[in-house]
């Protein structure tokens, strides 16, 4: 299944994909796969008032059938595939929370904030957002899980996923569509995977996370929908069968409708990992 392994190896006499334990984190099929990475690393918080989310311990855990798929928390079904081409139904969460909470999943699987309270009043004006006190851990944000199509094409070290959602667990009834380009190089003990995502999302996912409501601020705050740019950088050394040496790199860019929220300080977020991986 073309959804299986990221950094997985095609044979050139049967062109299927194959597990080779030379490569970081390939998935075998029929059996669990389980790692944990350890390190040190952190996100940046774009939102007012909250400091940045360490990232210390992430876990992964996969399995793959012949149809049916589980990655971390994303869920799937195998539709249509050739050589290239994988169609699949796709379940998974919205990233948007883990600015929000530092137990988010997405801070948490292998993806401190302020809490003065939130002060009731006007809505503050452009340069006037530091004036009052906003806590945006104090804000009711949920976890919402998105359901929808994937697409994957793969040709030799090329990757290109293409995904469309909307939210099945009645948090915001909003939509969301990525579409993700990785490079994969594999040469000894190294691979390097630069990648490149887009990804929109409609007013109502906008707006749930980073708009207000009357509860909050005795006012609304809508923000519109759009797209959120992001470029990433993956860097694995094989120790041995077992351990691997992992660096994470990636910049995101949030989209402007995004970044104009008053609860929204800065308009990016880094995110960095340097640590130890171990397959169990």
């Amino acid at each position: 299944m073309l959804t299986t392994p990221l950094w997985a190896e095609q044979s050139d006499e049967t062109e299927e994909v194959t597990c080779d334990r030379d490569v970081y984190l390939c998935e075998d099929f029929n059996e669990w796969q389980v790692s944990l990475a350890l390190g040190i690393g952190g996100r940046t918080n774009p939102l007012i008032n909250s400091s940045d989310i360490p990232l210390f311990i992430m876990p992964k855990f996969a399995y793959y059938g012949e149809n049916f798929f589980i990655d971390n928390l994303n869920l799937g079904y195998n539709l249509v595939e050739t050589n290239q081409l994988s169609l699949n139904v796709i379940t998974d969460i919205n990233y948007d929370r883990v600015f929000f909470s530092r137990t988010d999943p997405g801070n948490v699987l292998f993806d401190t904030l302020i809490s003065d309270g939130v002060e009731v009043g006007n809505l503050p004006s452009e340069g006037q957002v530091d004036s009052i006190s906003i806590s945006p851990s104090s804000l009711n944000r949920k976890i919402s899980y998105l359901a929808g199509l994937g697409l994957i094409w793969t040709n030799h070290n090329h990757r290109m996923d293409v995904e469309i959602f909307t939210d099945i667990s009645n948090i915001h009834d909003g939509q969301e569509a990525r579409i993700k380009y990785e490079y994969i190089y594999h040469q000894g003990d190294w691979t390097i995977n630069p990648e490149l995502e887009l990804v929109w999302k409609s007013a109502d996912i906008n707006s749930y996370y980073y708009g207000f409501t009357d509860d909050e601020f005795q006012i609304d705050y809508q923000a519109e929908s759009g797209i959120s740019a992001a470029i990433g950088l993956n860097v694995i050394n094989k120790i041995n069968e077992q351990w691997f040496w992992l660096g994470k790199l990636s910049y995101l860019k949030l989209s402007d409708e995004v970044a104009n929220s008053p609860l929204v300080d800065k308009s990016y977020s880094v995110t960095t990992f340097l640590g130890l991986v171990y397959t169990f």
